[in-house]
């Protein structure tokens, strides 16, 4: 796999991996909150920050309050808990919910500017914090877990363990528990649909390594509807295009199986 489309990519992404880990120490649980866009009264779920253990009981408190009338889930974070990151994604798959990250400047840097512009001020989430314009780490566990994906800018690692923890097991534990690791990570990226080449790739790069995925690879399998998702919907509305009825006919499938995939999820 490519990962870079410019050769300043690698640069900024050292530099962001730089500040992540300077920072790290100082950075407090995610700030999960409800969006409600004016006009139109979309709500969202904003997750903003480091996630830590409890974002996923937190995350869950959001969707139960807004019964169902989610539609999607903004991630703007610089990574965290492994763990808690992929109950979060399963939990949006199976909620049926999009999520959408910071996109890419022409600089190969995230931007969330467009989503402040005029023409999306009030409407689109935006993070509090301007230096949580980023999805990294864990960021791009949880953004895989969107049934329809937006967003271009992520930077990607393979999971691991607190160091000061890790450091303690003996080689043979550590080696156990590393490839323990490794197996939930392809497995759940597996299930989310990730490609082998992308899995291999994140897998091979060592967190202080971190890389950007090229945004070509981000809108070629990561972007839009997830593939069965899409064909589905053509199939059942017609091609997406400028079309009212087809437009009309994509929302209310899609509002439909939100409702439903949330009633599953609670109603048990």
């Amino acid at each position: 796999m490519n990962v870079m489309t410019r050769s300043g990519l690698l640069f900024v992404s050292l530099v962001i991996l730089l500040f992540l880990m300077i920072n790290s120490k100082n950075v407090f649980s995610a700030d999960i909150y409800t969006h409600t866009s004016d006009p139109g009264s979309i709500k969202s779920i904003v997750i903003e920050g480091k996630i830590v253990n409890g974002d996923y009981n937190k995350f869950i408190k959001q969707v139960k309050e807004n019964k169902g009338d989610v539609l999607s889930v903004y991630i703007f974070s610089p990574g965290g808990n492994f763990s808690e990151a992929i109950k979060i994604g399963r939990a949006i798959r199976k909620l049926d919910l999009n999520t959408t990250i910071p996109s890419q400047d022409d600089d190969g840097r995230p931007a969330c500017q467009i989503m402040k512009s005029d023409k999306f001020r009030n409407f689109l989430p935006v993070p509090n914090n301007e230096k949580n314009c980023i999805c990294a780490s864990s960021c791009f566990f949880i953004f895989i877990g969107g049934v329809s994906r937006g967003g271009s800018h992520v930077i990607v690692h393979r999971p691991y363990f607190d160091r000061s923890d890790f450091g303690k097991l003996s080689e043979n534990e550590a080696k156990k528990e590393f490839e323990k690791l490794e197996t939930i990570a392809s497995e759940y990226m597996m299930e989310m649909g990730v490609p082998k080449h992308i899995q291999d790739e994140i897998l091979g790069t060592p967190s202080e390594k971190a890389i950007v995925l090229d945004e070509k690879t981000v809108k070629t399998y990561f972007h839009g509807f997830i593939p069965y998702r899409h064909e589905w919907l053509q199939s059942k509305c017609g091609e997406e295009k400028d079309d009212e009825n087809v437009r009309d006919c994509y929302i209310a499938v899609n509002e439909e199986r939100r409702h439903t995939a949330y009633n599953k999820f609670f109603v048990k």
